[in-house]
């Protein structure tokens, strides 16, 4: 995967403004396979990472932990 890292600053921002929804991991999840679920794009893995990097060790996502998402311009 690309690093998280290289998201723009700007990206951050536009997160922030966002209405907020909940995804519960699943036994084999990553976080492409979640946003490929989800937006229906697994290069949008970048924003669940930015969204939930506080509790993520790296990359790595844990059966029942509950992810931040948004969808959408809300």
């Amino acid at each position: 995967m690309d690093s998280p890292v290289l998201v723009s600053k700007q990206l951050k921002e536009e997160l922030v403004k966002k209405k907020f929804f909940y995804y519960t991991v699943k036994n084999g999840d990553t976080l492409k396979s979640i946003a490929l679920e989800i937006y229906k794009d697994e290069g949008k893995w970048k924003e669940l990472y930015l969204l939930n990097e506080s509790q993520l060790i790296g990359e790595e996502v844990i059966e029942g932990q509950k992810l931040r998402y948004s969808i959408g311009n809300n």
